[in-house]
């Protein structure tokens, strides 16, 4: 089984921009999409860093600086939320995906044919789904 990095890091990145979408839309709160973006890369550097094991302060670090970043800005009322979004996503992919298989919550993802298939439909849905966000906000403002 052949696996790669650098799609194992998109698909995460996807996953979690999906996840902050999914969220804006259930619990009704205004995010914009450059927000959105920030929340996931935010959260989807922390998968870069679990591949670092020679500087282990580094990681350490990074998540204190997070976890100071999240508590000022009270994200953590939304973390629950967040876990139960995101890790139904997690298991639906995984489902999806044959060969597929989840690690501390990471989805790692080979190369097959039918799997990148399967990447550029969830690409399609990301896509939608942000439509679908701008459109309400610019006509019905359903999230004032």
């Amino acid at each position: 089984m052949d696996v790669y990095v650098e799609l194992t890091y998109c698909m995460n990145g996807i996953l979690f921009i999906m996840t902050y979408e999914m969220i804006s839309l259930l619990l009704n709160i205004h995010w914009s999409f450059m927000k959105i973006l920030f929340l996931s890369f935010l959260s989807n550097i922390s998968i870069v860093l679990i591949y670092i094991d020679y500087l282990p302060y580094i990681s350490f670090l990074y998540w204190f600086v997070l976890f100071l970043f999240f508590f000022k800005k009270q994200f953590f009322l939304y973390f629950p939320v967040f876990l139960i979004v995101y890790f139904s996503i997690l298991f639906f992919i995984n489902t999806l995906i044959k060969e597929s298989f989840i690690y501390n919550g990471i989805l790692i993802t080979p190369i097959n044919y039918k799997d990148i298939v399967i990447v550029v439909m969830i690409c399609v849905f990301l896509i939608i789904e942000t439509i679908y966000l701008i459109y309400t906000k610019r006509n019905f403002g359903l999230f004032l």
